[in-house]
């Protein structure tokens, strides 16, 4: 690291990348200062972030970062995160300091409902709500017009992590739904398309758009327990070059010029059809995704963070990642969790807590941390292990949910 070097904020650490993170800004030869809600780290994670300068804040609160980082006085070269909730915080806290960050064109693709106008051939039939309050009766009509009695889903227009995201299939269970929601033209209403949930990894830079790959998701009720990286070789052709479109014109008509993506599809093979059902923008994907892509694509997790963080600050990046080969062997993200709600005396893992053979494991929750049943969300996640997918199975099979109450298998 040059001697001066200045600082390159980060806006709260992903789940499990806090020491790749880190890295992967010393490698650049800047220093990294994270901006942390502390309360939010535990176990492992915690732990990996103390190897790193940072700072208590409130990552919300642009005018407080602001004075902050003023009084603090360290040179601030760029502010940058992979924390999609943090994304807009991040685009407002640069533009304030005179410095690079994400790309002001996330902030629309952050809005379910712009990227279904967007993109309406390849997304599920969708309705909202005007602003302002309106006669349950008039919104049930609206819904009963563009979907008839079919189900559909109903999330937050802005949102992450699952919260929120509920199927309706009764009549009742719309009304109540309508009449209980005071809010409603903050939500999206979509038909719902039953299909296999996959993303589209991959980056944008003035060159264009480049694709990493498909990865395939698995889920427990609303919990991302699984992301299986499948490169190019797991879907239909025709597809892929149709996935690959859409996300270009998304692309295109946010205007989106530099950083990573992970953009939801929900496909369904049988019928050669695919719909496109969130745009996750300016980052990677979650948990140990890019763990997982990393190890299939034979770099270093912090070069896939640092090419991430570059491409999102400057729209380059001095990683050259190599094209995507034909994959022999599957790398895989499990996320586990608990099978019911508890707390948690101890997670008791088969090996060492941060490093097993090939594999990465962290720990987000450990002793006394109160956990969900696992399907409520993503904050119902323990840990994960990242590594290939037949190891990854194997180990994770042993984990131990100890509890107040009684040992419990790992659930994902």
């Amino acid at each position: 690291m040059k001697s001066g070097a200045g600082y390159v904020v980060l806006l709260e650490s992903t789940d499990a990348g806090g020491h790749e993170l880190g890295l992967a800004v010393t490698q650049m030869g800047l220093r990294p200062l994270f901006l942390l809600d502390t309360e939010l780290y535990r176990a492992d994670l915690a732990m990996c972030l103390q190897s790193f300068e940072y700072l208590p804040a409130d990552t919300r609160d642009v005018a407080g970062m602001v004075s902050l980082l003023a009084a603090d006085g360290r040179r601030v070269v760029g502010v940058g995160t992979l924390v999609d909730s943090r994304i807009p915080f991040a685009v407002k806290l640069a533009a304030a300091l005179g410095v690079p960050g994400p790309d002001p064109a996330c902030g629309p693709l952050s809005d379910k409902r712009q990227v279904a106008q967007w993109c309406p051939e390849v997304s599920p039939r969708s309705a909202a709500a005007a602003p302002g309050p309106q006669p349950v009766a008039d919104t049930l009509a609206e819904w009963q017009r563009e979907f008839g009695s079919a189900a559909v889903m109903v999330k937050p227009r802005v949102g992450c992590a699952g919260v929120g995201v509920r199927l309706l299939t009764e009549d009742q269970q719309k009304q109540q739904f309508v009449a209980d929601t005071p809010d409603l033209q903050n939500w999206l209403v979509q038909e719902h398309f039953p299909g296999s949930l996959f993303s589209m990894e991959g980056w944008v830079d003035s060159a264009g758009v480049h694709y990493v790959g498909w990865t395939s998701r698995r889920k427990i009720g609303n919990t991302e327990t699984e992301f299986r990286f499948e490169g190019f070789d797991t879907l239909p052709v025709a597809l892929t070059k149709q996935a690959q479109e859409a996300v270009a014109h998304l692309i295109e008509q946010a205007s989106m010029r530099r950083g990573w993506f992970h953009i939801e599809f929900l496909v369904d093979e049988a019928r050669r059809a695919l719909r496109l059902i969130d745009a996750n923008v300016g980052r990677t994907g979650g948990a140990m995704l890019p763990h997982a892509m990393a190890m299939a694509l034979g770099v270093t997790t912090s070069d896939l963070y640092q090419h991430a963080l570059e491409m999102q600050l400057w729209g380059k990046s001095s990683v050259s990642l190599p094209d995507t080969p034909p994959l022999t062997r599957i790398h895989k993200c499990v996320c586990f969790g608990s099978p019911r709600a508890a707390t948690l005396r101890e997670v008791r893992l088969p090996g060492t807590p941060l490093q097993h053979g090939p594999l990465r494991v962290v720990r987000i929750l450990g002793a006394g941390d109160e956990v969900s049943e696992i399907g409520q969300d993503d904050w119902s996640w323990i840990g994960f292990v990242a590594g290939p997918e037949d190891e990854v199975d194997r180990y994770t099979a042993q984990i131990e949910i100890h509890t107040t109450d009684a040992v419990l298998p790992a659930a994902n």
